[in-house]
């Protein structure tokens, strides 16, 4: 009996240490989008996905016996298909009660419960615009920084945002714009736990 409590108490604190870890998501653009998550020591790549090479296989010749055999077997796939498709449904069936302000409930419960949690634990910047006419550079620029400086002023001062590094650059007689970022943000695991079975909670109570 002893030995069975010591093994839940350790499993218990096990749980607890692992949801009060965070969870991180790294977002970089430079021309190109990435896209990871990260959990202790674990990373998954999002975005771009890794590319399988597929390996051409030489088709052969079919006689009679064998095509007879194919439409037998695609009839057999046909009626596979028909009713995995039938599961499917059944299995969305409760996604199908929902109407559009249950919708609208459930991103309130993500807003409120996820949304909310997330802080940024690192922005980077780098936004260099031009054009031909200078003065038309002048007013890109100005409207860039309108945009982006209220934004990351109303973050940090709500203590979302820790770590700021941001350059805004015109670019006067040169036709182009170049645009680079990065950004670390973080939450905690249980957020993400107790929002998921808040979500299926909700779900399971209007169906």
């Amino acid at each position: 009996m002893d030995i069975a409590l010591i093994i839940l108490a350790i499993l218990t604190l096990i749980i607890i240490i692992l949801l009060s870890l965070n969870i991180y998501a790294i977002i970089e653009y430079d021309q190109n989008l990435n896209l990871k998550i990260k959990y202790t020591f674990f990373t998954l790549t999002l975005y771009p996905k890794k590319t399988k090479k597929k390996k051409k296989k030489e088709k052969k010749p079919k006689n009679n016996s064998e095509k007879a055999d194919n439409d037998d077997n695609n009839n057999v796939s046909g009626e596979k298909n028909e009713n995995e498709g039938n599961k499917k449904t059944k299995k969305n069936g409760i996604f199908r009660n929902l109407d559009l302000s249950n919708y609208i409930d459930i991103l309130k419960i993500i807003n409120d419960n996820l949304i909310k949690k997330i802080f940024i634990k690192m922005l980077f910047l780098n936004i260099q615009v031009g054009s031909e006419n200078a003065a038309q550079t002048a007013m890109i620029y100005g409207q860039i920084n309108a945009a982006v400086f209220p934004v990351i002023g109303s973050l940090y001062n709500s203590g979302r945002l820790f770590d700021v590094d941001v350059h805004i650059k015109p670019a006067f007689l040169t036709n182009n714009v170049n645009f680079k970022a990065k950004t670390i943000l973080k939450i905690k695991t249980f957020y993400g736990f107790f929002a998921i079975l808040k979500i299926l909670r909700y779900i399971t109570k209007n169906n």
